[in-house]
């Protein structure tokens, strides 16, 4: 099952955001009346109906909420060397926090290519 990730909720329609839009659309051909599925990070996940599709909105109906509130007995910690691109690491950042990862710790290894990161950028 495919999810996608949106914080744009409003009671009982989600906008995707253009990035999500365009991988709906255009990689994954989605179209009007299809179902998916949609999480918006805080552990609750929306099963959908798209009402209005194009490359830069997707609009969808809420036909199903769910609030997983299953605590976690684990806790994950990545420890990551940074990369060369700062876009990786960006993407990388997003990625886990999407799945839940718990902290992001960076090393530097003997053969980094970069050796500072900008957390502001980060965070």
């Amino acid at each position: 099952m495919q999810y996608f990730f949106s914080t744009n909720i409003l009671d009982d329609k989600i906008i995707l955001s253009k990035e999500e839009s365009i991988h709906c659309i255009s990689a994954l051909r989605f179209k009007e009346q299809d179902d998916i599925t949609v999480v918006d990070g805080l552990g609750n996940r929306f099963e959908c109906v798209i009402t209005s599709a194009n490359k830069n909105k997707v609009e969808a109906k809420i036909v199903k909420s769910f609030f997983n509130d299953l605590e976690k007995h684990f806790y994950i910690h990545i420890v990551i060397a940074p990369t060369k691109s700062n876009q990786r690491m960006e993407w990388f950042i997003e990625k886990a926090i999407e799945i839940g990862i718990d902290e992001i710790s960076f090393i530097v290894c003997a053969n980094s290519e970069r050796r500072k990161i900008n957390l502001d950028r980060i965070n």
